[in-house]
C-alpha cells in the first residue's frame, strides 16, 4: 500500500489535477513532492502546513513557500505581511513560483491543457510556471492607498449603504456605456495603442470617480478592493502598450500580464468577500461573482 501511495501519478492523473485543482500540479510537486495531492490536510487547498496564517492556495497566489512561515526571512510571518498588503517575498531572494488561476472559477489554464493533451505538455508548448518568475520577483508591494483621499463617511446605515450602492451602479453604468469597455477582458490582446490609451483613460476616469464617491466606512473594504482591481487593470493595459512600443519582448509582456492578473483577481476576490460580509449586516445587492460588469 505504501508503494501505491508513492507511485508516480500518470499523465492522465496530472491532466485531471489541472482540471480539478486551482493549484498547479507543478507547484504541488515543487513543495510537496507530487503533482497530485493525496493528503488534503497537508497539500490541500485549505491546508496551512507551515502555520503562517495563509492557506496553501493563498501561498500559491502570493508566490510564498507553503513549508516556511516566513518566506523572505524578514521576521514577519507570510500571513501577517499579506494582511498588511505586503508581498511575503519582500526584497529578499525569490524562490517561490505559481501559475495564474482563480479558486472561484474553473482553472483558466485547464481547457488549454486539456485541449493540447499530454504530448503538448511534454513538449513544453504550454505556459510553464517558470515563465512568470521574473515578473513576480519585481513586485514587492501591493497598493496601500495610504495617500489617496477616499471620501469615507460614518453613514453606516441601510440608507447610507443604499446611497453608496446607487452611486456605485452609476459608475459601472458609465463605464459600460463607453464602447471601449468591451475590451476589458481582452486588453492584453489589443494591437492598437490608440485604443489602449482610450481604455486607460476610461479606467482612470472610473478610478477617479471612486475616489470622489462617498463611501460608508463599513463598505470601505469593498470600495478599496474595487479600486485596487482597477490599478492592476491599468497595469495590464500599460504593459500591452509598452509591448507595442517595443519596450518588452512578447514573452516579457506575457509574464508581466500574468502576474498583474494574479493581483487583479485577488482584489476582486477581496471585494466579493467584503460584499458577503456586508450582506450579513445590510441589504447589499452587489455580488461580483454574479455580475459581469466589473472591468
Amino acid at each position: 500500500q505504501m508503494g501505491a501511495q508513492n507511485k508516480k501519478p500518470s499523465d492522465a492523473e496530472v491532466i485531471q489535477a489541472y482540471l480539478e485543482n486551482p493549484i498547479s500540479p507543478d507547484w504541488l510537486d515543487l513543495y510537496f513532492g507530487s503533482k497530485v495531492c493525496k493528503r488534503e490536510s497537508r497539500c490541500g487547498v485549505n491546508a496551512d502546513p507551515d502555520k503562517d496564517g495563509l492557506s496553501n492556495y493563498e501561498e500559491f497566489l502570493f508566490f510564498a513557500d507553503p513549508t516556511k512561515p516566513d518566506t523572505d526571512g524578514d521576521g514577519k510571518k507570510d500571513g501577517q505581511e499579506v494582511r498588511e498588503l505586503k508581498s511575503p517575498l519582500g526584497y529578499g531572494p525569490f524562490t517561490a513560483v505559481r501559475e495564474t488561476t482563480d479558486i472561484h472559477e474553473n482553472n483558466p489554464l485547464a481547457d488549454e491543457f486539456y485541449q493540447v493533451g499530454v504530448e503538448e505538455i511534454k513538449k513544453g508548448n504550454v505556459v510553464s510556471i517558470t515563465q512568470i518568475l521574473g515578473a513576480a520577483s519585481k513586485i514587492s508591494d501591493l497598493p496601500e492607498f495610504a495617500d489617496i483621499p477616499f471620501k469615507v463617511t460614518p453613514a453606516n446605515s441601510q440608507a447610507g449603504l443604499d446611497a453608496y450602492v446607487s452611486d456605485y451602479y452609476a459608475l459601472v453604468d458609465g463605464f459600460l456605456k463607453d464602447p471601449v469597455s468591451q475590451y476589458a477582458g481582452t486588453v492584453a490582446d489589443i494591437d492598437d495603442s490608440g485604443l489602449i490609451n482610450r481604455y486607460l483613460d476610461l479606467i482612470q476616469t472610473y478610478a477617479n470617480d471612486l475616489v470622489k464617491t462617498d463611501v460608508p466606512s463599513d463598505a470601505f473594504a469593498f470600495h478599496r478592493a474595487i479600486f485596487g482591481s482597477l490599478i492592476y487593470q491599468s497595469l495590464i493595459a500599460t504593459t500591452q502598450n509598452d509591448f507595442l512600443q517595443g519596450q518588452y519582448s512578447d514573452e516579457q509582456a506575457k509574464e508581466r500580464v500574468k502576474i498583474y492578473a494574479v493581483y487583479y483577481t485577488r482584489f476582486l476576490q477581496d471585494a466579493d468577500k467584503a460584499a458577503e460580509a456586508l450582506r450579513k449586516k445590510y441589504d447589499f445587492p452587489i455580488s461580483l461573482s454574479d455580475q459581469n460588469q466589473q472591468p
